[in-house]
């Protein structure tokens, strides 16, 4: 059972990365979860970056291209990914997306 509930409901940034849950977020996990919000405007992408620890990726709005040496896949609202250490990718979208991103 839970001991103590924590709410947080904030307008989304206009672009960018907003942190959710981390050291720098609204909320704190001790076990070191963080959990960022992540907008992509239209037409945008991130930029190739390469995680140091595995992430998963849930789609909460839009359409999000992940680019790879090896491919690339299209996810829709409501798909989630795990995105492997050290998988060199880019995000990108060309309708805009909303998107959480959690790792450790």
């Amino acid at each position: 059972m839970a001991e103590r509930m924590v709410w947080r409901n904030r307008a989304a940034s206009a672009s960018g990365v907003e942190p959710v849950i981390s050291v720098d977020g609204p909320l704190i996990c001790e076990s070191g979860l963080t959990m960022d919000r992540v907008f992509i405007a239209s037409g945008n992408a991130t930029g190739t970056m390469a995680p140091t620890a595995p992430e998963v990726l849930f789609v909460q709005s839009g359409e999000l291209k992940l680019n790879w040496a090896r491919g690339e896949v299209m996810l829709g609202q409501g798909d989630t990914i795990t995105v492997p250490v050290g998988l060199s990718r880019e995000l990108s979208s060309e309708t805009g997306c909303h998107l959480y991103r959690v790792s450790r």
